[in-house]
Order: structure tokens, then C-alpha cells, then sequence
């Protein structure tokens, strides 16, 4: 089955991100398996793909965010026009993180703003509330803690207790949202909870996460 396919091998991608393998690993695991896809990959796997590969070479410094940002928009209108929309969502998503990196974090919000939209106009909740936590995090980070907390609150009410990454990335943009709005015990006491989740995993980039949070508070 092509998508079962795209899964599997997106997924072999994505966890040698979140397990610590540097950008040069995780580009030479690409390559091992376009060479073993060979002909076999249709356009959205190819696309797909591409996508990924244009994001650890942004990580790498071989690209620019510029460039990158082209990329993705090529790859957003192919899937769109597939009846791909999920697919589209998550490169849309992705998009948010380059422009963090890039330092742009109004740009990031209004990118966030329309991902959210896009998951609840087709009813997602598997990726909506990461999304919501992230979305907090930045509009903290633009001195909104207000409205930070409230989407938290709002995240955890149609949130699961069991998705410790989403719970993980709702703490963090509640520990960020109590400092910047003087609660320092109880942003100590939200970061404490990621820190607990977190211990339970093998995924890097979430301590990875709570180390950069920690250093903002």
C-alpha cells in the first residue's frame, strides 16, 4: 500500500530526528532509503520526502530559510491539489519552526494561526493540540501570557493526559506564560512536570525543548 509506505518510511525519518541523530546521520538514512525506493516512489512519497530532506539540509546550513520556505510552498500546492490536505497541514506546520529558527516569531504566529484552522475545519485533534501548545508557547514569547494560558487551558480540556508530547509542550507554554507574568513558582512547577514526562522517553528533542524553555524563564 503506497500510504502505509510513506508512513513507514517518514517515520523512519522522524525518529532518527527526535532520537539525537545529527543532520549529516539523518540526510545519509535518507539516501539509503531513496536508493532503496528506487523507481518506487510515487509523488506524494517523493514529495514528502524532498520536504523533509529540505529541512535537515535548512538545520545543516545548506539552504536558506528562503529557500526552504519555497520548497515547502511547491510541495503545499502539489498535495492541495492531490486531495492531500492532511499531508499539506503538516509541511504547513513545519514551516512555523523555520520561521523560530529564522527569529521571526510574528510570522510564526500568523503561520500557526492558519494551521489550526486548517486542523479544525477537518476535525483533527491527533495533531491539533501540540499545535495549540506550540501556538501558546510563541504568543508568550511575543509578551501575550494571557492569551497563552488561555489556550493552554483550552488545549488540556480537549487534550489526552496519555500524549506525553503534547502534554510536554502544553507545560512548557504554561511555565513560560506563569514567568513572564511573575508566577515563578508555579513556572518552576510546570517545567518540573515536563521534566517527570519526559524522563519516561527516549526522544532527545523534547529535553531538548525544556532546556531551551528553561533558559527563557
Amino acid at each position: 500500500r503506497p500510504d502505509l509506505m510513506r508512513d513507514v518510511m517518514l517515520l523512519l525519518v522522524g525518529s532518527a530526528e527526535y532520537s539525537g541523530a545529527s543532520a549529516s546521520e539523518t540526510l545519509e538514512l535518507m539516501d539509503d532509503i531513496e536508493d532503496w525506493l528506487g523507481d518506487k516512489a510515487g509523488p506524494l512519497l517523493s514529495a514528502s520526502l524532498h520536504d523533509a530532506r529540505g529541512y535537515l539540509e535548512y538545520m545543516a546550513g545548506m539552504i536558506s530559510a528562503e529557500e526552504k520556505r519555497a520548497q515547502s510552498h511547491r510541495y503545499i500546492e502539489m498535495l492541495q491539489q492531490t486531495g492531500s490536505h492532511m499531508e499539506a497541514i503538516q509541511i504547513m506546520s513545519g514551516l512555523s519552526f523555520v520561521a523560530w529558527v529564522d527569529g521571526d516569531l510574528a510570522l510564526r504566529e500568523q503561520i500557526e494561526e492558519g494551521v489550526i484552522e486548517e486542523y479544525e475545519r477537518i476535525g483533527d485533534r491527533n495533531y491539533l493540540v501540540a499545535q495549540l501548545g506550540e501556538a501558546a508557547l510563541n504568543k508568550s514569547r511575543l509578551g501575550r501570557p494571557e492569551e497563552a494560558l488561555e489556550i493552554v487551558a483550552n488545549a488540556r480540556r480537549i487534550g489526552s493526559e496519555e500524549d506525553i508530547g503534547d502534554q510536554i509542550r502544553l507545560d512548557l507554554a504554561e511555565a513560560h506564560a506563569r514567568a513572564r507574568h511573575g508566577e515563578q513558582t508555579a513556572a518552576r512547577s510546570s517545567l518540573e512536570s515536563a521534566r517527570i514526562r519526559a524522563a519516561g522517553t527516549r526522544m532527545t528533542f523534547l529535553n531538548d525543548e525544556i532546556d531551551v524553555v528553561e533558559g527563557e524563564v
